[in-house]
Protein backbone atom coordinates (compact mmCIF):
# COMPACT_ATOMS: atom_id res chain seq x y z
CA UNK A 1 0.00 0.00 0.00
CA UNK A 2 1.19 3.24 -1.03
CA UNK A 3 1.49 6.01 1.58
CA UNK A 4 3.28 9.10 -0.03
CA UNK A 5 1.03 11.89 -1.39
CA UNK A 6 1.45 14.24 -4.02
CA UNK A 7 1.69 18.19 -3.01
CA UNK A 8 2.10 19.87 -6.36
CA UNK A 9 3.01 19.35 -9.77
CA UNK A 10 5.57 21.11 -12.24
CA UNK A 11 3.95 22.16 -15.34
CA UNK A 12 6.55 20.10 -17.20
CA UNK A 13 4.74 17.03 -16.95
CA UNK A 14 1.85 18.28 -19.55
CA UNK A 15 4.38 19.87 -22.16
CA UNK A 16 5.16 18.47 -25.44
CA UNK A 17 8.62 18.33 -26.01
CA UNK A 18 10.24 20.13 -29.07
CA UNK A 19 12.88 18.30 -30.75
CA UNK A 20 15.98 20.01 -32.23
CA UNK A 21 13.93 23.81 -31.48
CA UNK A 22 15.41 26.81 -30.69
CA UNK A 23 12.41 28.98 -30.73
CA UNK A 24 13.06 29.63 -34.71
CA UNK A 25 9.37 27.48 -36.13
CA UNK A 26 6.11 28.02 -36.68
CA UNK A 27 5.03 28.56 -33.06
CA UNK A 28 8.45 30.56 -32.54
CA UNK A 29 6.52 33.80 -31.66
CA UNK A 30 5.47 32.24 -28.50
CA UNK A 31 9.21 31.43 -27.22
CA UNK A 32 11.10 34.79 -28.62
CA UNK A 33 7.85 36.64 -26.60
CA UNK A 34 8.05 35.31 -23.85
CA UNK A 35 11.51 35.76 -23.83
CA UNK A 36 11.53 39.30 -24.42
CA UNK A 37 9.15 39.83 -21.49
CA UNK A 38 11.24 37.86 -18.89
CA UNK A 39 14.31 40.07 -20.57
CA UNK A 40 12.68 43.54 -20.00
CA UNK A 41 11.23 42.43 -16.89
CA UNK A 42 14.81 42.17 -15.29
CA UNK A 43 13.60 38.77 -13.33
CA UNK A 44 15.35 36.36 -12.71
CA UNK A 45 13.63 32.77 -13.59
CA UNK A 46 13.91 31.45 -9.84
CA UNK A 47 11.87 34.79 -9.00
CA UNK A 48 9.41 34.34 -11.63
CA UNK A 49 8.55 30.51 -10.18
CA UNK A 50 8.79 32.16 -6.92
CA UNK A 51 5.77 34.68 -8.17
CA UNK A 52 3.78 31.83 -9.81
CA UNK A 53 3.90 29.58 -6.86
CA UNK A 54 2.38 32.71 -4.19
CA UNK A 55 -0.51 31.86 -7.16
CA UNK A 56 -0.56 27.91 -6.62
CA UNK A 57 0.99 27.50 -9.50
CA UNK A 58 4.02 25.63 -9.82
CA UNK A 59 6.34 25.61 -12.68
CA UNK A 60 9.95 25.36 -12.06
CA UNK A 61 12.89 27.46 -13.32
CA UNK A 62 13.89 24.99 -15.66
CA UNK A 63 10.51 24.57 -17.30
CA UNK A 64 10.41 28.59 -18.01
CA UNK A 65 13.82 28.55 -19.14
CA UNK A 66 12.48 25.08 -22.10
CA UNK A 67 9.70 27.58 -22.93
CA UNK A 68 11.71 30.32 -23.70
CA UNK A 69 14.41 28.90 -25.80
CA UNK A 70 11.22 27.15 -27.69
CA UNK A 71 12.33 23.63 -26.33
CA UNK A 72 8.86 23.13 -24.92
CA UNK A 73 5.94 24.35 -25.64
CA UNK A 74 2.65 24.43 -22.50
CA UNK A 75 -0.15 22.06 -23.14
CA UNK A 76 -1.88 21.24 -20.00
CA UNK A 77 -4.37 23.29 -18.37
CA UNK A 78 -2.28 24.23 -15.71
CA UNK A 79 0.18 25.35 -17.82
CA UNK A 80 -1.97 27.88 -19.81
CA UNK A 81 -2.73 29.11 -16.66
CA UNK A 82 0.26 29.67 -15.47
CA UNK A 83 0.46 31.97 -18.86
CA UNK A 84 -2.02 34.03 -17.73
CA UNK A 85 -0.32 34.74 -15.04
CA UNK A 86 2.86 35.51 -16.81
CA UNK A 87 1.15 37.81 -19.02
CA UNK A 88 0.20 39.71 -16.01
CA UNK A 89 3.54 39.67 -14.05
CA UNK A 90 5.45 40.34 -16.83
CA UNK A 91 3.77 43.46 -18.46
CA UNK A 92 1.35 41.78 -21.53
CA UNK A 93 -1.75 42.11 -22.38
CA UNK A 94 -4.25 39.67 -21.29
CA UNK A 95 -4.27 36.31 -23.32
CA UNK A 96 -0.81 37.34 -25.53
CA UNK A 97 0.93 34.35 -24.19
CA UNK A 98 -1.95 31.71 -25.11
CA UNK A 99 -2.89 33.68 -28.24
CA UNK A 100 1.01 32.98 -29.78
CA UNK A 101 1.10 29.49 -29.08
CA UNK A 102 -0.81 28.29 -31.81
CA UNK A 103 -3.17 24.30 -32.40
CA UNK A 104 -0.94 21.83 -30.45
CA UNK A 105 1.84 20.66 -33.08
CA UNK A 106 3.48 17.50 -31.65
CA UNK A 107 7.09 17.06 -33.19
CA UNK A 108 8.81 13.84 -31.47
CA UNK A 109 7.64 12.20 -28.27
CA UNK A 110 5.45 13.36 -25.16
CA UNK A 111 6.77 14.35 -21.74
CA UNK A 112 3.92 12.87 -19.99
CA UNK A 113 3.16 8.83 -19.48
CA UNK A 114 0.57 6.85 -21.33
CA UNK A 115 -2.03 7.80 -18.32
CA UNK A 116 -1.76 11.44 -18.88
CA UNK A 117 -2.75 13.27 -22.08
CA UNK A 118 -1.94 16.75 -22.15
CA UNK A 119 -5.38 18.27 -23.32
CA UNK A 120 -7.13 20.83 -21.33
CA UNK A 121 -9.13 17.76 -19.09
CA UNK A 122 -6.24 15.04 -19.57
CA UNK A 123 -6.65 13.30 -15.77
CA UNK A 124 -10.47 12.65 -17.45
CA UNK A 125 -9.91 11.54 -20.47
CA UNK A 126 -7.16 8.88 -20.08
CA UNK A 127 -9.11 7.25 -17.11
CA UNK A 128 -12.96 7.22 -18.69
CA UNK A 129 -12.56 8.04 -22.50
CA UNK A 130 -14.51 10.93 -24.11
CA UNK A 131 -17.70 10.29 -22.74
CA UNK A 132 -16.79 11.99 -19.59
CA UNK A 133 -14.18 14.60 -20.80
CA UNK A 134 -17.45 15.56 -22.90
CA UNK A 135 -18.97 16.76 -19.77
CA UNK A 136 -16.38 18.96 -18.19
CA UNK A 137 -14.81 20.34 -21.60
CA UNK A 138 -17.37 23.89 -21.18
CA UNK A 139 -16.07 23.89 -17.79
CA UNK A 140 -14.92 27.42 -17.25
CA UNK A 141 -11.28 27.61 -16.60
CA UNK A 142 -11.41 31.00 -15.73
CA UNK A 143 -11.13 30.23 -11.94
CA UNK A 144 -9.25 28.43 -9.49
CA UNK A 145 -10.70 26.54 -6.39
CA UNK A 146 -8.12 28.02 -3.12
CA UNK A 147 -9.59 26.88 -0.64
CA UNK A 148 -12.32 23.75 -0.23
CA UNK A 149 -14.30 22.78 2.97
CA UNK A 150 -16.60 19.70 2.47
CA UNK A 151 -18.66 17.40 5.21
CA UNK A 152 -19.45 14.13 3.81
CA UNK A 153 -22.74 12.51 6.25
CA UNK A 154 -23.12 9.02 6.51
CA UNK A 155 -27.01 7.30 7.64
CA UNK A 156 -27.68 4.29 9.67
CA UNK A 157 -27.79 2.34 7.16
CA UNK A 158 -24.56 3.17 5.93
CA UNK A 159 -25.01 5.05 2.90
CA UNK A 160 -24.21 8.57 2.14
CA UNK A 161 -27.01 10.71 3.23
CA UNK A 162 -25.56 14.33 2.09
CA UNK A 163 -22.34 16.64 0.77
CA UNK A 164 -21.73 20.01 2.39
CA UNK A 165 -19.19 21.88 0.16
CA UNK A 166 -18.07 25.26 0.95
CA UNK A 167 -15.12 26.57 -2.06
CA UNK A 168 -13.46 29.23 -1.99
CA UNK A 169 -12.33 30.35 -5.99
CA UNK A 170 -10.50 33.38 -7.41
CA UNK A 171 -10.93 34.47 -10.87
CA UNK A 172 -7.40 34.94 -12.85
CA UNK A 173 -8.69 35.95 -15.84
CA UNK A 174 -11.45 38.55 -16.32
CA UNK A 175 -15.22 37.96 -17.33
CA UNK A 176 -15.38 34.45 -14.83
CA UNK A 177 -19.29 33.61 -14.05
CA UNK A 178 -19.62 29.87 -13.09
CA UNK A 179 -17.45 26.73 -11.78
CA UNK A 180 -17.69 23.17 -12.60
CA UNK A 181 -17.33 20.60 -9.42
CA UNK A 182 -17.23 17.11 -9.70
CA UNK A 183 -18.03 14.24 -7.07
CA UNK A 184 -17.79 10.86 -6.41
CA UNK A 185 -20.77 9.62 -4.58
CA UNK A 186 -20.82 6.09 -3.47
CA UNK A 187 -24.87 5.37 -3.47
CA UNK A 188 -27.40 3.25 -5.30
CA UNK A 189 -29.96 5.68 -5.74
CA UNK A 190 -32.00 5.45 -8.93
CA UNK A 191 -32.69 9.14 -8.67
CA UNK A 192 -30.18 11.73 -9.12
CA UNK A 193 -28.95 13.72 -6.09
CA UNK A 194 -30.71 16.95 -5.06
CA UNK A 195 -28.58 20.13 -5.00
CA UNK A 196 -29.40 23.63 -3.11
CA UNK A 197 -27.32 26.47 -3.48
CA UNK A 198 -26.52 28.99 -0.69
CA UNK A 199 -25.84 31.98 -3.41
CA UNK A 200 -25.76 31.87 -7.45
CA UNK A 201 -27.33 29.19 -8.82
CA UNK A 202 -27.21 25.43 -10.73
CA UNK A 203 -26.75 26.33 -14.53
CA UNK A 204 -26.06 23.16 -14.95
CA UNK A 205 -25.69 19.21 -13.46
CA UNK A 206 -24.93 15.80 -15.10
CA UNK A 207 -25.53 12.78 -13.22
CA UNK A 208 -23.43 9.65 -14.25
CA UNK A 209 -24.45 6.73 -12.33
CA UNK A 210 -22.39 4.34 -14.56
CA UNK A 211 -19.82 6.31 -12.40
CA UNK A 212 -21.48 7.56 -9.46
CA UNK A 213 -20.37 11.08 -10.77
CA UNK A 214 -22.21 14.00 -10.55
CA UNK A 215 -20.69 17.16 -12.07
CA UNK A 216 -22.57 20.77 -11.38
CA UNK A 217 -21.94 23.90 -12.93
CA UNK A 218 -22.69 26.97 -10.11
CA UNK A 219 -23.40 30.15 -11.32
CA UNK A 220 -22.30 33.43 -9.66
CA UNK A 221 -24.91 35.38 -10.64
CA UNK A 222 -22.44 38.04 -11.64
CA UNK A 223 -19.32 38.47 -13.38
CA UNK A 224 -15.58 38.28 -11.76
CA UNK A 225 -12.95 40.76 -12.00
CA UNK A 226 -9.57 39.33 -12.75
CA UNK A 227 -8.16 38.27 -9.47
CA UNK A 228 -11.68 38.94 -7.56
CA UNK A 229 -12.37 36.26 -5.12
CA UNK A 230 -16.02 34.38 -4.26
CA UNK A 231 -17.38 31.60 -2.32
CA UNK A 232 -19.57 28.73 -3.15
CA UNK A 233 -21.50 26.57 -1.17
CA UNK A 234 -24.46 24.21 -0.97
CA UNK A 235 -25.98 20.80 -0.29
CA UNK A 236 -25.86 17.84 -2.04
CA UNK A 237 -28.97 15.65 -0.47
CA UNK A 238 -28.80 11.73 -1.50
CA UNK A 239 -32.12 9.70 -2.07
CA UNK A 240 -31.91 6.54 0.46
CA UNK A 241 -30.56 3.57 -0.91
CA UNK A 242 -30.66 1.17 1.46
CA UNK A 243 -27.46 0.10 0.66
CA UNK A 244 -24.17 0.67 2.29
CA UNK A 245 -21.33 3.31 0.57
CA UNK A 246 -17.69 2.92 1.14
CA UNK A 247 -16.47 5.79 -0.06
CA UNK A 248 -16.41 9.65 -1.21
CA UNK A 249 -14.55 11.70 -3.67
CA UNK A 250 -14.08 15.11 -5.74
CA UNK A 251 -12.57 15.36 -8.45
CA UNK A 252 -10.03 18.74 -9.21
CA UNK A 253 -8.70 19.43 -12.23
CA UNK A 254 -5.80 21.77 -10.90
CA UNK A 255 -3.90 22.40 -7.91
CA UNK A 256 -6.38 23.62 -4.27
CA UNK A 257 -4.09 25.45 -1.84
CA UNK A 258 -6.16 23.34 1.15
CA UNK A 259 -8.56 20.68 0.78
CA UNK A 260 -10.42 19.55 4.14
CA UNK A 261 -12.57 16.52 4.13
CA UNK A 262 -14.72 15.25 7.38
CA UNK A 263 -16.89 12.50 7.46
CA UNK A 264 -19.56 12.31 9.68
CA UNK A 265 -20.86 9.08 10.78
CA UNK A 266 -23.93 7.75 11.95
CA UNK A 267 -23.61 7.28 15.52
CA UNK A 268 -25.33 3.53 15.43
CA UNK A 269 -23.13 2.55 12.52
CA UNK A 270 -19.14 3.97 13.30
CA UNK A 271 -16.53 2.92 11.04
CA UNK A 272 -14.31 0.33 11.43
CA UNK A 273 -11.78 1.71 9.82
CA UNK A 274 -11.56 5.29 7.42
CA UNK A 275 -8.28 6.05 5.03
CA UNK A 276 -7.27 8.85 2.55
CA UNK A 277 -7.60 7.60 -0.76
CA UNK A 278 -5.83 9.37 -4.00
CA UNK A 279 -6.21 8.57 -7.37
CA UNK A 280 -4.96 10.77 -10.69
CA UNK A 281 -7.80 10.31 -12.50
CA UNK A 282 -12.00 9.84 -12.17
CA UNK A 283 -12.30 5.47 -12.24
CA UNK A 284 -8.96 4.74 -11.72
CA UNK A 285 -8.12 2.75 -8.86
CA UNK A 286 -6.65 4.78 -5.61
CA UNK A 287 -2.75 5.58 -6.14
CA UNK A 288 -2.41 6.13 -2.63
CA UNK A 289 -4.05 5.36 0.43
CA UNK A 290 -3.20 6.91 4.06
CA UNK A 291 -5.27 5.42 7.46
CA UNK A 292 -6.95 7.87 9.39
CA UNK A 293 -7.22 8.45 12.88
CA UNK A 294 -10.91 8.61 14.04
CA UNK A 295 -11.20 12.49 15.72
CA UNK A 296 -14.41 10.66 17.75
CA UNK A 297 -16.25 7.36 17.30
CA UNK A 298 -18.06 8.06 14.19
CA UNK A 299 -15.75 10.87 12.71
CA UNK A 300 -13.16 11.26 10.78
CA UNK A 301 -11.03 14.07 8.37
CA UNK A 302 -8.19 14.89 6.63
CA UNK A 303 -6.14 18.60 5.41
CA UNK A 304 -4.25 18.40 2.55
CA UNK A 305 -2.68 21.73 1.54
CA UNK A 306 -1.21 22.53 -2.25
CA UNK A 307 -3.62 20.03 -2.76
CA UNK A 308 -2.99 17.48 -6.25
CA UNK A 309 -5.05 17.41 -9.41
CA UNK A 310 -7.07 14.16 -9.31
CA UNK A 311 -9.70 12.88 -7.19
CA UNK A 312 -9.05 12.62 -3.54
CA UNK A 313 -11.58 11.45 -0.42
CA UNK A 314 -12.54 9.23 1.93
CA UNK A 315 -12.72 5.67 2.49
CA UNK A 316 -14.25 3.34 4.96
CA UNK A 317 -15.57 0.07 6.22
CA UNK A 318 -18.40 -0.26 8.48
CA UNK A 319 -18.40 -2.11 11.61
CA UNK A 320 -20.21 -5.82 11.77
Amino acid sequence: MLSTMHDGYDATESSTVVSGGSGDTADGAFPATLRTALRRSGLPLDRVSERLRTQGLFVSPATLSSWQRGHRRPEHARSLRALDALDELLGLSDGTLRSLLGPRKPRGRVADSPRRNPGPHGHVQTAMGDGLAAVLRDADQRTQALVANEVVKVGADGAVTAVASTTVLRAHRHGATRATFAHIIDHEANEPPHISVTSGYVERSVYMKDLNLLVIDVHFGHVLAKLATEVTSYTIEVTPSGNPSTHYGRWEGSPVREYLLEARFHSSAPPRSCRHVYSEQIGASPLTEKCLAMNAPDRAHFLVTRCAPGVHGIAWGLAG
